[in-house]
């Protein structure tokens, strides 16, 4: 009774597990595939479309960075903590979520200027970031506001 009991707690894991790389995974597909049409519509604007490029590039990379932390979690590695800009990391984040977002959100951040360098594993926080927000996205999907704020608020 134990070993299945466990074997099905193991199997719920995956299953979970399975479920988060999903939506990681459609969110940056969500992103190259949005940012690849807008190049598509502004064909004839080199300026706007070096921009976009930059935007699929960004997400290709947190793709690859889902990729190294799948292999990360079959290999039992850990995350790598180092000191983090939060409002320099936010705002690549936020240049993502703009086009992910759609016209019908208003995405706002509210950060003092001179946070200081945080301690945490980026490319989870960023993943954390895009996730909260595109779940926000579904879940007002007549359109709405979306603010991270400086702090939590009470």
């Amino acid at each position: 009774m134990q070993a299945q009991a466990a074997h099905t707690d193991r199997m719920t894991a995956l299953g979970e597990l399975a479920g988060g790389i999903a939506h990681d995974v459609n969110n940056v597909l969500q992103t190259i595939g949005g940012e690849a049409d807008l190049i598509e519509r502004h064909c004839r604007d080199p300026e706007e479309i070096r921009r976009l490029a930059r935007i699929v590039l960004r997400a290709v990379e947190r793709g690859g960075a889902i990729s190294r932390r799948l292999l990360a979690f079959a290999r039992r590695d850990t995350l790598v903590s180092e000191p983090v800009d939060p409002a320099a990391m936010l705002k690549g984040v936020c240049e993502l979520l703009n086009d992910t977002l759609g016209p019908h959100i208003a995405l706002h951040v509210e950060l003092e200027a001179e946070l200081g360098a945080i301690l945490a594993d980026k490319t989870q926080l960023e993943t954390v970031l895009l996730s909260l927000a595109t779940n926000a996205r579904d879940a007002i999907p007549d359109g709405g506001s979306l603010t991270f704020p400086q702090r939590p608020r009470r």
